[in-house]
């Protein structure tokens, strides 16, 4: 009997528990902002790896379905389309080397912009 039958470990995705997100440190908490640099380095990672699974869908679907595609892709290219464009809200035009408050001021501006401008699209 092999000795790792008895060993059997079960791998999982590593969880991290969330932290606060930067809005909610204090201004001189340095720990609490490397976390929230930390949680938001992942989140990035994240998106960004499920972007590229939805665009290796669409390249994929296109391919198998040739001149159907249009028709047959319709929702894996809606899909990509539309997470493409949140990855792009939250993390576009920051740079690799970006951070957490980058992201923030961004996404404040954003919201004070469409207070100023409430007929208008956000996209």
């Amino acid at each position: 009997m092999p000795l790792q039958s008895k060993n059997k470990t079960v791998y999982y995705h590593r969880k991290f528990p969330r932290v606060k997100t930067v809005d909610q440190c204090e201004v001189e908490d340095a720990t609490c902002i490397y976390e929230a640099q930390e949680q938001f380095h992942r989140d990035k990672q994240v998106d960004s790896k499920i972007v590229q699974i939805l665009r290796q869908r669409r390249i994929e679907c296109m391919h198998w379905e040739g001149p159907d595609a249009e028709r047959k892709c319709k929702k894996i290219v809606d899909d990509y389309e539309n997470a493409a464009t949140n990855w792009f809200i939250k993390y576009g035009e920051i740079g690799c080397n970006g951070n957490v408050i980058d992201v923030y001021m961004k996404q404040k501006h954003r919201l004070l912009w469409h207070r100023q401008n409430p007929d208008k699209p956000l996209m």
